[in-house]
């Protein structure tokens, strides 16, 4: 299957999806997230404000700042490049719709990126919604250790990659954790 097609089938999927079901499946994949030595580890984290029927990332972001972290999230910049950008809890309509962040652009080192993203394969490829503002954005963030978090029907034994697409090293779902051994 091409990539135009596995995002048709995962969007479908999604959107049979409660609600409810949503933030259920959430709330125990960012509990389990939340009790992991990632987090330990890691003091600024760039996470993203979900849309539709994404994994709901609102109860994640909080508990980030609760715990002191410096949370960052993506913005779409007028000149289509993708930035993050200190979560000051005043947001704006950006790209698409979704609410993105207000406060200053972060130049510093990211420890962990929570990823977004419709398909993952086991070897942590990732597709995207098509644009890849993120594969741009990772090519400054190569030492960022990036997690994502899928339901298990976006989870592929191989999905189409490009050379320019950027893998993530590890993927939660409900049923089990994916470490992948790619990083450098």
């Amino acid at each position: 299957m091409d990539k135009k097609n596995i995002r048709k089938k995962i969007t479908t999927l999604k959107q049979q999806l409660t609600r409810k079901y949503i933030d259920e499946y959430s709330l125990e994949l960012w509990e389990k997230f939340l009790n992991s030595d990632y987090i330990d580890n890691s003091q600024v984290i760039m996470s993203y404000m979900s849309f539709g029927n994404e994994l709901n990332t609102y109860f994640i972001n909080n508990q980030l700042k609760k715990l002191g972290k410096t949370l960052l999230l993506p913005r779409i910049e007028k000149d289509g490049t993708l930035s993050a950008r200190i979560d000051n809890d005043i947001y704006s309509s950006g790209a698409f719709g979704i609410k993105e962040p207000t406060g200053e652009i972060y130049t510093g080192n990211i420890d962990l990126i929570i990823m977004p993203g419709l398909a993952f394969d086991t070897s942590g490829n990732r597709i995207g919604y098509g644009k890849g503002y993120y594969d741009k954005f990772l090519m400054s963030h190569k030492k960022s250790f990036k997690v994502a978090f899928a339901f298990e029907f976006q989870i592929f034994d191989s999905i189409p990659k490009c050379d320019y697409d950027v893998p993530v090293d590890c993927i939660y779902t409900k049923e089990q954790v994916f470490l992948l051994n790619h990083r450098k």
